[in-house]
């Protein structure tokens, strides 16, 4: 077997004993174990002189089991039924209604081995797989060598090619009740690990090694051996539905080999550890015709992807290094944001691990803070990466548009100026110039977009109050040639209804009007009053914000002669 460099073939010392607890243990090259028990099927509880079903496998040759309701047939030199004997023993052309003749194999070791039907009538095919618990669990990243021998029956009906070894973790047994109907024959699809490489077996005469490394995922302690496939690929010999197969000799060995991680950082030094008990060496080629190193652990600093060989007297095996470029973080150079603004700092998708100077440990930085702000990356295979970054905030500019204020908008409309910008926005009018007169109460928001396409905002709350007066005179002075003075009249603005009434100082009424165009012009019935002081009484209504309100007003008037 070959892969990678690597030769093993296992040599099987077959073992026949009835005991009820197994241990097998087989050599490779004189000192590796074989993790299968009852590997070519020497233990026996009792000779099988028929063809088996569901979980009579286990029943006759533990601790083997069937997967599923079809089981592989026992054949043994013990057997006296013609079915079931070696090395002659009676094979079905066609299953299942066909014609029978004489098959004929000597076991690859001991003194027996499986025979499996598969039949190909539908396309779905009734599997025979069969499958074993190994005596430890596998090791993570230990190379095993694993596989078994197969042979095609004589009077098989057809040859084909889909044979393999499935490694798990647990059974991948399909049925607890062997009264199912119909029974499972199948159980669902596993891609095996070791497969058959060689094409469509045909060879009836001779063994033949069905095998590959193996790379462990750590703790697979089961094996099924057989057919995966649901649709097969097949050579037709005969006229039948199926094809039949001998199987012996099955193995998985932990095989000597390189002790090293498979991927290294660029400009990182790694070990390369021989795994071996006999003399050996480091080489670059296959074939070793030069040498690089004697050492058990062998530390190399490749700047490319390398191979390196290791050359044992009982063994070769080969590594090949995988040289990693760390990861390229895609920080910017030093960089300016808006002052009112964050700024997302991307350190790459990919990768295993981010680490950034704030402690944070996601692809991904939100800054909102001027300063220095660095990351550590690694990446899926533990290469690291470092890169920095300094963020700087651009000028801060404001609109500037002023505090809250009050204005009467029947007087006066207030002008909102910027500051000098690429753009501006005024809401709620949409207006984009630099000024805006303002002619109703409201609030009044700015965004400017600066030079470097910042963008700032301002507030401005304008409300609207107008403080119409009404002015009372203290004085006036009738008679004289004082013309703006010679009539007791107040002045109001806004004024929409009016009662002006005047009063002596005890009390009588001596004046009334709601003419606000008429005032009191110091006379009574006729006859000028003498000068002195006067009450007064103003009742009025103004409009004040669109809405009409009333005042009053009462005070004393001198009038003067």
């Amino acid at each position: 077997m070959q892969q990678d460099g690597i030769k093993t073939r296992p040599v099987i010392y077959p073992v026949y004993k009835s005991i009820a607890i197994l241990i097998v243990c087989m050599s490779l090259k004189g000192y590796a174990q074989n993790l299968v028990p009852n590997p070519s099927f020497e233990y026996l509880t009792a000779c099988p002189s028929k063809l088996l079903r569901n979980d009579e496998l286990n029943k006759f040759c533990p601790p083997w089991l069937s997967p599923t309701w079809g089981s592989p047939d026992v054949l043994n030199i013990c057997n006296s039924d013609s079915f079931t004997s070696v090395p002659n023993n009676t094979t079905e052309v066609g299953p299942f209604g066909g014609k029978f003749c004489k098959g004929f194999q000597q076991p690859h070791s001991g003194n027996g081995y499986l025979r499996m039907f598969i039949n190909l009538k539908y396309k779905g095919i009734i599997e025979e797989n069969f499958q074993i618990k190994l005596l430890k669990n596998l090791e993570l990243n230990k190379k095993y060598s694993a596989g078994f021998y197969i042979n095609m029956a004589n009077c098989s009906g057809n040859a084909i090619s889909d044979f393999g070894m499935y490694l798990s973790q647990d059974s991948i047994r399909n049925y607890t009740n062997i009264n199912l109907d119909p029974p499972p024959y199948n159980f669902p699809d596993f891609v095996p690990q070791i497969v058959n490489k060689k094409g469509i077996l045909k060879d009836t005469v001779n063994w033949i090694e069905i095998s590959d490394v193996y790379k462990a995922k750590g703790d697979e302690n089961w094996i099924t051996v057989g057919c995966f496939k649901k649709i097969i690929t097949y050579d037709s010999i005969a006229n039948s539905n199926g094809a039949q197969y001998y199987f012996d000799d099955v193995f998985v060995y932990e095989i000597e080999s390189i002790v090293a991680e498979d991927t290294i950082c660029l400009g990182d030094s790694t070990p390369l550890i021989a795994n071996s008990k006999s003399a050996f060496y480091w080489s670059n080629n296959y074939l070793g015709t030069d040498t690089i190193s004697l050492d058990s652990i062998f530390w190399v600093k490749p700047t490319a992807t390398a191979q390196y060989f290791l050359i044992a007297q009982t063994f070769t095996d080969s590594l090949t290094l995988h040289v990693v470029t760390p990861q390229v973080i895609p920080l910017p150079a030093d960089t300016f944001k808006c002052s009112n603004e964050g700024i997302i700092l991307d350190a790459g998708n990919g990768n295993a691990a981010y680490y950034w100077s704030t402690g944070q440990k996601e692809q991904t930085l939100t800054v909102n803070n001027p300063g220095l702000y660095s990351v550590l990356v690694y990446n899926t295979v533990g290469c690291k990466s470092t890169a920095s970054v300094t963020v700087a905030d651009f000028p801060y500019a404001v609109p500037e548009l002023g505090n809250d204020t009050v204005v009467c908008f029947e007087e006066v409309q207030p002008l909102l100026t910027a500051i000098n910008a690429k753009r501006y926005y005024w809401e709620p009018f949409g207006e984009t110039s630099a000024s805006i007169i303002v002619n109703s109460p409201g609030t009044y928001n700015l965004q400017i977009t600066d030079s470097n396409n910042c963008k700032f905002t301002d507030t401005i709350t304008i409300d609207n109050y107008c403080n119409y007066p009404a002015w009372f005179p203290n004085a006036f002075s009738p008679g004289t040639n004082d013309t703006l003075n010679r009539i007791f009249r107040p002045v109001i603005y806004n004024l929409i209804e009016y009662n002006l009434q005047v009063f002596t100082r005890w009390g009588e009424k001596i004046f009334e009007t709601n003419d606000y165009s008429e005032g009191w012009d110091g006379y009574y019935k006729g006859q000028p009053l003498e000068a002195g002081q006067y009450m007064y009484l103003a009742t009025y209504a103004q409009v004040i914000d669109g809405k009409k309100t009333w005042n009053s007003k009462n005070g004393i008037v001198y009038l003067v002669r």
